[in-house]
């Protein structure tokens, strides 16, 4: 039996060897078939998973969640804020420096010196027009009838004048001449306003009158944001204080000179042909009537108004 057995084993050794490769290829093709077939698949899974995520990124880049749009929208309304109030701050703080170019538009009415004043709207007010029942002040009266300003200043200058801009009450003169402003000429004031101090006063009288005088009382000058020219037309007004009798005796101007130059206004405070009542008030003044020796002696000395314009360059 067995070297029966040992030559049908020899005999078929070719054959057990050929069926062992086979079954081994097949083993190790159908392995590394299933290797590659997972390799794929692998492959296939990850490069899916990369391009789900950066379709999902761009779509959370292009389409922010509503809170986040919501806080982003906060966020440049809040920027918005702060920039706002940050420009008003700096607004608030900050001082403009005005030039005011005055022109006399009158044919023969020089004005005198001006008051000037900076302040706010708790100064006392230099006049209130029209009010019949609230005359001038003693010392805008000295103004209107005698030309003099230093009576104002001396009313508002001072640390304990409320709502005056310190050291800003003060007289101006002609900047070309020192003197008044006359016909046809100008003078230019220099300002300086801000958030605290907004309001604006000036004042001249016009001379050749009993007390007639010009005016800008209290006007805003610092809320011009677009810091525009600024053009203002000012009427002659009267203050009220004395008649208007157009008597030489009681008008300070340059008509009102005689022919050797001397002044016909001599001691008007104490002279007793301007004495009386005026109207009691202020208001539009009514110009020169010809009742006096104003215009026979100097003259026409009456206007329509405005007398006076006003330049104001930032």
């Amino acid at each position: 039996f067995k070297p029966k057995f040992k030559i049908e084993l020899e005999k078929y050794t070719d054959l057990i060897f050929l069926l062992s490769f086979m079954c081994t290829y097949k083993y190790l093709y159908t392995k590394m078939k299933l290797a590659l077939l997972i390799t794929t698949s692998l492959t296939l899974i990850f490069y899916s998973s990369v391009a789900h995520a950066n379709e999902e990124m761009m779509m959370k880049v292009n389409n922010p969640p509503p809170h986040r749009r919501i806080a982003s929208k906060a966020t440049k309304r809040s920027k918005s804020v702060d920039r706002s109030k940050s420009s008003k701050n700096s607004m608030k703080n900050k001082t403009k420096t005005l030039n005011l170019r005055i022109i006399n538009q009158t044919y023969q009415q020089p004005l005198s010196g001006f008051f000037v004043m900076v302040h706010n709207n708790n100064a006392t007010p230099l006049y209130v027009r029209g009010d019949r029942n609230t005359p001038a002040s003693d010392a805008l009266i000295q103004l209107a009838e005698n030309g003099n300003p230093g009576h104002l200043v001396a009313m508002y200058d001072g640390v304990d004048v409320e709502g005056v801009k310190p050291s800003s009450a003060m007289m101006h003169f002609n900047d070309h001449t020192g003197g008044p402003t006359l016909p046809g000429a100008s003078t230019t004031i220099e300002v300086e306003v801000d958030d605290m101090y907004p309001l604006v006063t000036i004042a001249a009288m016009a001379v050749n009158t009993n007390d007639c005088f010009v005016s800008m009382n209290g006007v805003d000058l610092y809320s011009n944001d677009d810091n525009e020219v600024l053009v203002l037309d000012l009427p002659g007004l009267d203050a009220g204080s004395e008649p208007n009798n157009e008597l030489c005796a009681c008008v300070p101007g340059p008509n009102c000179v005689d022919e050797n130059g001397d002044t016909l206004n001599v001691d008007e405070e104490n002279n007793t042909v301007c004495d009386g009542d005026g109207e009691g008030f202020v208001h539009v003044h009514r110009g020169i009537q010809q009742i006096g020796d104003v215009d026979r002696i100097g003259g026409d000395a009456d206007w329509r108004n405005p007398m006076v314009r006003v330049v104001i360059n930032y």
